[in-house]
């Protein structure tokens, strides 16, 4: 079991009209890859309400997919754009903590601060 956290060097987007395979539940849109610290992953924004796929991350080829819906391009893109640093965090063990961040710190782990 491992959990990755990298800095988000580099990105690229690649446009769809109607992008299939990739153990993606639905077709999509579009895939932007983000790499970094010798990482890379790919991020499907897929045409669906629903996501089934599950992502996956493979420590020892340091090469994972996140499944997203297809509204949240903009955002990712808004991110990666105008924030530095961004950060990736990757698990194998936990899917649901494959995420992109502008805190290097994982979920959970920080300072309990009153709003």
């Amino acid at each position: 079991m491992a959990t990755t956290n990298f800095t988000i060097s580099n990105y690229e987007v690649i446009l769809f009209r109607d992008g299939t395979g990739a153990g993606a539940s639905s077709s999509f849109d579009a895939v932007v890859s983000v790499t970094g610290e010798g990482n890379t992953v790919y991020l499907h924004f897929l045409n669906s309400e629903t996501i089934s796929s599950t992502n996956v991350w493979f420590p020892a080829q340091k090469f994972g997919r996140i499944y997203l819906h297809r509204a949240l391009l903009p955002v990712a893109i808004d991110l990666l754009r105008n924030e530095k640093p961004v950060y990736c965090q990757m698990s194998d063990a936990v899917p649901g903590q494959c995420q992109l961040s502008t805190s290097p710190e994982p979920v959970g782990e920080g300072e309990n601060k009153p709003y």
